[in-house]
This record gives structure tokens, C-alpha cells and sequence, in this order.
């Protein structure tokens, strides 16, 4: 009896689980896959307790409950709790609604399987093994048609709607009818081959509308997304099961927090294409709000999971899915002469976030926030470049950057003073400009990465901290804004250098008419 019952619940669940796996958007909450397969068993304990009472007042006989009353009120039932989910917005897409009604069926071919098998002690492993393979799917994949038909038609007008699900449930009690009336015309193993053959085919065809439904699924979001998210975003969005085997990959140097972080992310920008694609087919006046309000929400919810998750983590997330962002990322990858870079800065990033004092970074964070070059940078992605920096210390007349050498660093000034100095091809030094808390140089170094024929050097005790140009190059990819600052500081010092040019001719007494009489 222990391994009837076992077999009477655990292979159903099997099934169900594996439909759920299918469901890759995971749009299907495990707390409402319960309720829904609650909900079936609720419905076999209604309706066996109305069949009884019709057999019971000799309203129906036996054949006639099998083959009319019981797929009628049935499908009914079970279809109920599909309707009001419809109803209420709570099915995503139509997957979600597939899902759910399996599960539901699942319940009721559950509950329906523990009542043959209480009853009958004598035939209770025969009757558990023929059962769960044939009517447990059966009831599954009716309800489950139902589900896809809600599912799909979330947003068309309430007519097309009613007229969609009505055929569903129709089609569904004929299914169920036709199923039954076999069972009760064929007896041993044409039965049992009749009833196996329709319940695995039925869940055969519940499978090929998910995969269809998917396609089509991930078609839209690719066509939605491609105006909101990056490339890498966009292909991760749409083929979740790669980023779950990239993650499984780097199990041992990505942390469960972030990994559970990246998952979030994947399925809300899922989401958020799902609303996008919504809106746009939507043909019901009373769902508007709805989708916009769910839209802003979503997007909200992202912003908080991007801050979460970092800058870098998000890069990294781009350079590792197929895209035409990845192919960039490599060839960027291949331009600094790196393997992995970004994974590399998630894991170095970690050990210093467990080294450096949260003080430490704070007061770093302050520091950046003084110079235009990162004013666009969020909090979170202010924090990854702080964490990257490192301090140096400068005695007064110490040279950080010297002629002819090439630098590979970005400085920006933490503390003390300095001082910029072109120097001639006769040694005569001329101050360029002058450096102070919050200033940034080496520029011209992390763009081209050629010698500079200028110096930087200290007049005081100076602090600076420095980011390396594969850090800057990584952060200039990834936030646009960044870059568009840097050009902006270089025009500036262009602009200020011109003017110095300028004034030291004038001084010099280098005028235009001397000049022409040079010429001369």
C-alpha cells in the first residue's frame, strides 16, 4: 500500500515539475504552483461528492456520470481557478497559464489516483501504476490546454477572450469524455494501452505548445528589449538556461549573492518584456494602468538589482552571452591583452571589499565625487571604482609622471598640491597647471598609451590614488558618460593650453607683425 500511495504522488509530481521546468522565463511562482494543484484536489473532493449524490438519487447511472456529467462538471471546475488568475492579471504569458493548469490537473489526477487506491487494497499497485501514466495526465494536460488558452489571450477584448476559453473548455470535456468512454468500452490490455497512449500524447502536445509558446515568447522579447537593455541583456534575457549554465561554470569563483542577484535580474528584464510586449498588443481599455503601473515597477526593481549587482557585474554578464556587445568585449579583451577581464575585476573587487574599510571606501567615494569625469556614476557604480583604486604617497619634489615615460595610470588628488610642467628641448620648464584635491591628470596616458613629454610633480607631501588604464578602458565601455566627460576635460585643458600658448608669445613679444617679420 505505502509504495501504491508513493507511486500515486510522486510520479505525478514528476510530471508536473518537469512542465514547470520548461517554463525557463520562471514567470510561474512555486507558491501559486501549489495553491493550483491544491485547487485540483479541492475540485475532486466537490465533485466526487456531487456524483455520489447523483448515483446515490438515481439520477445518473454510472456510464452516464463517466461519459457526461463528470467531464462536464469536471473541466468546469478545474477551469474555474484558471479564469479567475486570467481575471486578475496573475498569469504572465501563456506558459504561465499552461503551467498552472497542469498543475491543477495534476492535483485532481492526485487526489482522484489516493482514492482508487485507498478504496481497492487488493489492486492497489496494479491500479496506481496504470493510473498515474494515463488518467493522472489526462486531467494534467485537459486543464493544462486551458491554462494556454487564458494564458494567450490575456489581452485581447473579453469577447475573444470568452470565445477563446470557451473552446478550450469545450475541447477539454470532449477530450475527457472521449478518454472515458474508452476505458469503459475496452477492457484489459487494449484499455491500458488506449489510456497510456492518450495521457502521454496529451502531455506530448502540452510540451510542444510550451516550446511554441516559447519561441514566440522569446521573439518578442528580443524585438521589445533591444530599445531598453544592452545587447549582452537582451540575449541573456531571452536564453536564461545559458546564463544558469555560465553560472553553474563559474560555480566556484562567482558567490551565491551574486549569482542569485543575476538570476533576479534575467527573470525581471523577462518580465519587463513581457509588459512591454503587453502594452503593445494590448486591446483592453481597463488594463492600461495596470501594465503601466507593473512597467515602472519593473523598472524601478531593475535599477535597485543594477545597484545591487555593481558595474562590473553587469559587464561581465554582457561579455560572456552571445551578442554582437560580446564580440566587442573580446575585441576589447584582446586590446588589452587580458583573458577574462571583467571576471577578473568581480573577484578583486570581492577581496577588496573584504579588505578595505568601509570608512575607507567611503571617504574614496567623496573623492571621486569632486571631479566631473564620474558625476554620472550611481552610487553603486561609484563604490566598484572606489574599490579598484589605490593609494600612492608623494614626498614634496617627488615626479609621478615623467617625461618620456609612458603611463599607464589615471591620478586623481587626494590630498597636498602639485604642479604640471612642459619641458623644452633647451630644459626650460613652464608650469602648465596646478593640481588640488579632487583634480584628476594622466589622461593623455590611459587614451593613448604613449610617453608623455610633460611632468607632474609634487610641491608638497601629496596622497593620490590611481586607476589603471584596463580599469578606465572597462568603465569608459561600459558608462558612455564617462568617456564624454574625458573628452570634455581634454577640451578643456586644449582650450586653457591654447590660451597659455597665447599669452607666453605675447609676452615674449612674438605679435603678429614681429612673426610676419620673421617670415620675411
Amino acid at each position: 500500500m505505502t509504495l501504491s500511495i508513493a507511486i500515486s504522488i510522486l510520479i505525478p509530481l514528476a510530471f508536473m515539475l518537469g512542465i514547470w521546468t520548461l517554463e525557463i522565463y520562471a514567470q510561474s511562482r512555486l507558491r501559486m504552483m501549489a495553491l493550483a494543484m491544491a485547487w485540483g484536489m479541492v475540485v475532486f473532493l466537490v465533485a466526487s461528492v456531487f456524483h455520489d449524490r447523483l448515483l446515490a438519487w438515481n439520477v445518473l447511472n454510472f456510464e452516464q456520470v463517466a461519459t457526461l456529467s463528470a467531464p462536464v462538471v469536471e473541466e468546469l471546475l478545474k477551469a474555474l481557478l484558471i479564469v479567475l488568475l486570467a481575471s486578475r492579471l496573475t498569469l504572465a504569458y501563456t506558459v504561465d497559464g499552461t503551467a498552472y493548469g497542469f498543475a491543477i490537473g495534476t492535483g485532481f489526477g492526485m487526489a482522484e489516483n489516493l482514492d482508487y487506491v485507498i478504496s481497492n487494497p487488493d489492486r492497489a499497485l496494479p491500479i496506481a501504476l496504470s493510473r498515474v501514466l494515463s488518467v493522472s495526465l489526462m486531467h494534467a494536460y485537459t486543464t493544462g490546454l486551458v491554462g494556454t488558452a487564458a494564458g494567450s489571450s490575456l489581452f485581447l477584448t473579453r469577447r475573444a477572450q470568452l470565445l477563446r476559453v470557451g473552446v478550450s473548455v469545450t475541447v477539454a470535456m470532449f477530450l475527457h469524455a472521449v478518454f472515458n468512454r474508452l476505458v469503459l468500452n475496452m477492457e484489459g490490455l487494449p484499455a491500458l494501452v488506449a489510456a497510456l497512449f492518450i495521457g502521454l500524447s496529451g502531455t506530448g502536445v502540452i510540451v510542444l505548445l510550451i516550446q511554441r509558446s516559447l519561441a514566440l515568447e522569446r521573439r518578442s522579447l528580443l524585438a521589445e528589449l533591444v530599445e531598453v537593455a544592452s545587447a549582452g541583456e537582451v540575449v541573456a534575457t531571452a536564453n536564461p538556461q545559458q546564463i544558469a549554465q555560465i553560472l553553474t561554470r563559474y560555480r566556484g569563483t562567482i558567490d551565491r549573492e551574486r549569482a542569485d542577484l543575476i538570476r533576479q535580474y534575467v527573470v525581471l528584464q523577462a518580465r519587463l518584456g513581457m509588459l512591454l510586449r503587453s502594452a503593445a498588443v494590448n486591446q483592453r481599455s481597463d488594463v492600461f494602468s495596470y501594465l503601466a503601473g507593473e512597467i515602472a515597477r519593473a523598472e524601478q526593481q531593475l535599477g535597485a538589482l543594477r545597484s545591487s549587482m555593481g558595474l562590473y557585474t553587469l559587464i561581465w554578464l554582457r561579455t560572456v552571452l552571445p551578442s554582437e556587445e560580446s564580440r566587442l568585449w573580446a575585441r576589447i579583451n584582446t586590446r588589452l591583452q587580458t583573458d577574462t577581464p571583467m571576471l577578473a575585476l568581480i573577484l578583486h573587487l570581492d577581496e577588496r571589499r573584504a579588505r578595505i574599510p568601509r570608512s575607507e571606501v567611503d571617504v574614496r567615494k567623496a573623492l571621486l565625487h569632486l571631479n566631473p569625469l564620474f558625476y554620472d556614476l550611481q552610487d553603486s557604480e561609484l563604490e566598484d571604482v572606489a574599490l579598484l583604486l589605490n593609494q600612492h604617497i608623494f614626498k614634496a619634489g617627488d615626479a609621478i609622471i615623467k617625461p618620456d615615460v609612458p603611463s599607464d595610470k589615471l591620478y586623481i588628488v587626494a590630498s597636498g598640491s602639485l604642479v604640471w610642467t612642459a619641458i623644452d628641448e633647451d630644459g626650460v620648464e613652464t608650469i602648465l597647471t596646478a593640481y588640488v584635491r579632487g583634480d584628476v591628470f594622466g589622461k593623455l596616458g590611459v587614451v593613448d598609451d604613449a610617453p608623455d613629454s610633460t611632468r607632474v610633480s609634487c610641491l608638497e607631501a601629496v596622497t593620490v590614488y590611481s586607476l589603471s588604464r584596463t580599469d578606465f578602458v572597462a568603465l569608459s565601455y561600459a558608462k558612455p558618460q564617462v568617456s564624454l566627460a574625458m573628452m570634455r576635460e581634454l577640451a578643456g585643458e586644449i582650450r586653457n593650453l591654447t590660451l597659455l600658448a597665447m599669452w607666453i608669445r605675447r609676452t615674449n613679444g612674438e605679435g603678429p607683425e614681429s612673426s610676419s617679420a620673421g617670415r620675411r
